[in-house]
């Protein structure tokens, strides 16, 4: 509880994932993926309940040896490819009924180097804020800025995506542009099922350091990740 507000911290967690199978609990240092959230949410000062929304039994069971509440098994109808992670938070509201808190946290499996300290920075930036409704967990666009970016037209000639590519502008006289890294999301609860979006009038962003805007969706990104906590372990 942070300033008189319960917090929960939501974990979604299908079972159902095609273009890495089962990438949920994959073992990232000997843990499966789906603990990483976990525990940070277990160590954060604040959150109040951490509750995983998964359909199978079998992570079901991972997620509670790992400490987290598991009050359903979550609903075919909403554990398909085209499900939405705002279905999935509605579900967990409605199944906790007069328990529902006044802030949602959303983290997921596949971004697994957000901390307890990190989703306790985020809480204090966002109640400090009493204009602010909502928080984003962002990075910053380096490589792929938009003025970098190009497209191919029909005949597979390239077209510019933006002018500044034929001009050879330097990277560092670029505007700063950031994209949803995966890595966090909060809302206060009435807004969010209000607007049905994290993305507010006032939402605040929340800019993590290179090495953490991880989001997991294909076998690279995992080996990424792998070398990238290899790395980190060795130089501390």
């Amino acid at each position: 509880m942070i300033k008189n507000k319960k917090v929960i911290a939501i974990i979604p967690a299908r079972s159902g994932s095609k273009g890495l199978k089962n990438k949920n609990i994959m073992s990232l240092d000997g843990k499966p993926l789906l603990s990483w959230p976990i525990h940070s949410s277990l160590k954060s000062k604040y959150v109040d309940r951490t509750i995983v929304s998964t359909d199978s039994e079998k992570y079901s069971q991972i997620a509670v040896k790992y400490g987290a509440e598991i009050p359903f098994i979550r609903p075919k109808e909403i554990s398909i490819d085209s499900s939405t992670s705002l279905e999935v938070i509605e579900h967990v509201i409605r199944s906790i009924g007069l328990l529902s808190p006044d802030i949602i946290i959303l983290l997921e499996p596949t971004s697994p180097f957000t901390t307890s300290s990190d989703i306790d920075d985020c809480l204090e930036k966002l109640v400090k804020n009493e204009d602010c409704t909502s928080l984003v967990g962002l990075s910053k666009s380096d490589k792929f800025h938009p003025d970098y970016s190009l497209q191919i037209d029909d005949e597979n000639y390239i077209v510019n995506y933006s002018d500044n590519i034929t001009n050879h502008i330097a990277r560092q006289k670029v505007t700063d542009i950031y994209y949803p890294d995966g890595s966090i999301y909060i809302s206060n609860v009435n807004d969010l099922i209000k607007k049905k979006t994290f993305y507010h009038d006032k939402t605040m962003g929340y800019v993590f350091p290179k090495y953490k805007n991880i989001e997991i969706d294909d076998i690279y990104d995992f080996k990424f990740v792998e070398s990238l906590l290899e790395y980190y372990y060795e130089n501390q």
